[in-house]
């Protein structure tokens, strides 16, 4: 009797164990483990693609002839001005003229206003173009190194232009230290500029 009581405790014994094994592997699996963290340098990748290098040529050479038309124009508008100066005040040449320089004037104005909020809405465009394929790069190089996360890890360059930058700075850049074997900026840029 004493034997079947101890077999029974034994047996209770390794059920209780085996019950709480379980239950620690059941809750050990379901703990979080520590991300694979990688970083990339986005300031670097724009600095160093090629491919955002020659759009930045395309637009600045876009950019001189558009400043060398309103020059000319300006130029016209002045030589106008310059000529109803000539004329005696009021006379109906120089109404004439005068009429002509506003409305060349005028014309210069809006070209500029509308030529810079053109500049401006491309450079965004491309901007945010650029980016959504730097993330996506990113994404497929963290997923064939198995990272979980990836951060951007810009550079700090000082002494700042203004105070607000450095502010700006500082409030958007998290990542204050990192290894350089977490990386990916050289893997990024390589494959941004792989299609050229």
């Amino acid at each position: 009797m004493k034997k079947n009581i101890l077999i029974l405790v034994i047996l209770g014994a390794l059920i209780a164990v085996c019950i709480g094994y379980g239950r620690g592997w059941a809750q050990a699996s379901r703990q979080i483990l520590p991300a694979k963290v990688g970083v990339v340098n986005v300031d670097l990748v724009l600095k160093n693609s090629r491919k955002h290098g020659k759009w930045q040529e395309r637009m600045n050479a876009e950019e001189t002839d558009i400043r060398a038309k309103l020059q000319k124009l300006r130029a016209e508008a002045d030589a106008v001005k310059a000529d109803m100066q000539t004329r005696e005040a009021g006379s109906d040449d120089y109404m004439k003229l005068m009429s002509d320089w506003m409305s060349k004037t005028a014309d210069v104005d809006s070209k500029s206003k509308f030529y810079d909020r053109q500049m401006m809405l491309k450079v965004q465009r491309w901007t945010e173009s650029l980016y959504n394929e730097i993330r996506s790069i990113a994404a497929k190089t963290a997923k064939a190194r198995g990272l979980d996360i990836v951060l951007s890890a810009d550079e700090i360059e000082f002494p700042a232009a203004d105070v607000r930058d450095l502010l700006t700075i500082i409030k958007t850049n998290k990542v204050l230290y990192h290894s350089d074997g977490i990386d990916i900026t050289e893997e990024v840029l390589a494959q941004l500029d792989s299609a050229l």
